[in-house]
């Protein structure tokens, strides 16, 4: 299976040898998502960047199977088709548990792990109803706006309607008005909006704890971990 990705390089006249970085979305995300940082991430190590949409996202293969083993394997098999023997990695989310499931598995192979977001352990039965509560809403407002051929009209609308579930969300009315459209699983394909994710297939897998991992394996090199103060995932 191919994986649709970015790749973001430096802007210095000598070649470096330095290893890649890699970078991992969550759900509801894209390799879009890192667009913002790629390049001034890319330009401020010397590094080049990758950046890959994962199965069921953006454009790549949409197919039945999401699971925690199989998103590591595609993260492997991306590694080798590129002949990348040792990477930096870094996950957001669900991206991260990739990233430490795989370092974990291979740690030869990971020079460093960089997490946001996400814990070592399992994820908590409450955000697991949380999750597939906010890809039901996105849906619904997608399917909702395919006659809104206004792009900002049916931005506004998106804003309004999520702030009704802004108590499931747990986010505030002013973090939706702040919020980057372009971060959620949906694209503007010229007059309106279509989803971008495989909702449902990801809606039963985690429904089905099918992203959850049993974590076994040392590593021993360079990790981060990075948290914010108000996040769902912290202790």
């Amino acid at each position: 299976m191919k994986l649709a990705f970015d790749v973001y390089k430096p802007n210095i006249k000598e070649e470096t040898f330095l290893n890649p970085i890699v970078l991992l979305h969550s759900i509801m995300e894209t390799k879009s998502t890192w667009k913002p940082i790629a390049q001034p991430l890319a330009q401020r190590t010397g590094r080049q960047v990758y950046a890959y949409d994962a199965r069921n996202h953006g454009d790549s293969p949409w197919i039945g199977e999401y699971t925690m083993d199989a998103l590591v394997d595609d993260l492997d098999k991306f590694l080798r088709e590129h002949s990348f023997l040792k990477v930096i990695l870094i996950g957001h989310s669900v991206g991260g548990k990739v990233a430490i499931s795989f370092t974990l598995r291979n740690p030869e192979r990971v020079e460093k792990l960089i997490v946001e977001d996400v814990p070592v352990r399992n994820f908590r039965h409450r955000l697991h109803n949380l999750v597939p509560t906010a890809l039901k809403m996105v849906k619904l407002l997608i399917e909702d706006f395919k006659e809104i051929n206004d792009r900002a009209l049916a931005e506004r609308h998106m804003r309004e309607l999520a702030k009704r579930f802004s108590h499931l969300l747990v986010v505030t009315p002013e973090r939706i008005d702040s919020y980057n459209i372009d971060c959620i699983p949906a694209k503007w394909n010229g007059n309106n909006y279509q989803l971008d994710v495989n909702i449902d297939v990801v809606v039963d897998s985690l429904r089905l704890n099918k992203l959850q991992s049993d974590l076994t394996g040392r590593y021993t090199g360079y990790a981060l971990f990075i948290i914010g103060g108000a996040s769902q995932f912290k202790a």
